[in-house]
């Protein structure tokens, strides 16, 4: 899937072509261009959030496009994290939904 350049967040640039290549990346991509086209670019800190946490729960192996996307954001979570804050969550739910 080709993400236009300057319509959308540099995090979601980056992993487009990695979650490609994930059996479910069509869909994830899906899910990440329809919550920032509803929330603008200034929601790509909650794609960050919830593409890293999708990785972190769900890779199958540092070989996995999701272990890949999750390096891939600039997203780095507080030492006392054990999940998405609220403002990622809903993302981060809907493709948890995706993968099960």
């Amino acid at each position: 899937m080709r993400i236009p350049h300057k319509r959308y967040s540099e995090t979601l640039r980056t992993v487009a072509p990695i979650l490609a290549e994930h059996k479910d990346g069509r869909e994830i991509l899906r899910a990440l261009v329809s919550y920032e086209r509803a929330n603008g670019t200034d929601s790509e800190w909650d794609v960050a959030e919830a593409i890293y946490w999708i990785g972190c729960n769900y890779h199958g192996g540092q070989g996995c496009a999701l272990y890949a996307a999750m390096c891939a954001t600039r997203f780095e979570p507080g030492i006392l994290a054990r999940g998405p804050e609220v403002s990622a969550l809903h993302l981060y739910e809907e493709i948890a939904m995706i993968l099960s």
